[in-house]
């Protein structure tokens, strides 16, 4: 019995829910709300992004508990849709993106990006939050 290998979880490619109180899920051109033609343009720029080998690292690129295709969706709302504009616009992202090498930046302390400590920035630049954004975050 201690020698049977553990099943390996299957990976849930499932798009997950967006936040309860955002009221997104299930509205027109997010996950539950997409048309038939919506899908089938995630499908293809899906399928493009493969063919052109460009590589969206999930740490990097996306928020967590966001899926590609939540970040996939992004661009296509930004371009109605349209399967060149929005191809054309998630591959000049990633080319700024590795421009401006963000791995090593993300890696940086802060006063390295700033070029002072950040406290001073606090107290020189005073900002803050409030309320939620458009998905209830």
């Amino acid at each position: 019995e201690r020698n049977k290998k553990k099943k390996k979880k299957k990976k849930n490619n499932k798009a997950l829910p967006y936040h309860p109180e955002s009221g997104l899920e299930g509205t027109p051109q997010y996950f539950g709300g997409l048309t038939e033609k919506e899908t089938e343009v995630l499908e293809q720029l899906k399928q493009k992004i493969a063919e052109e080998n460009l590589l969206i690292d999930r740490s990097c690129l996306l928020a967590p508990a966001e899926t590609v295709d939540h970040f996939l969706l992004r661009f296509l709302r930004a371009r109605t849709f349209q399967l060149d504009a929005a191809f054309e616009m998630v591959k000049n992202h990633l080319q700024w993106r590795k421009d401006i090498n963000l791995q090593h930046l993300k890696r940086m302390a802060p006063a390295d990006i700033l070029g002072c400590d950040e406290s001073i920035i606090f107290e020189e630049i005073p900002h803050w939050l409030q309320g939620r954004d458009k998905q209830g975050r």
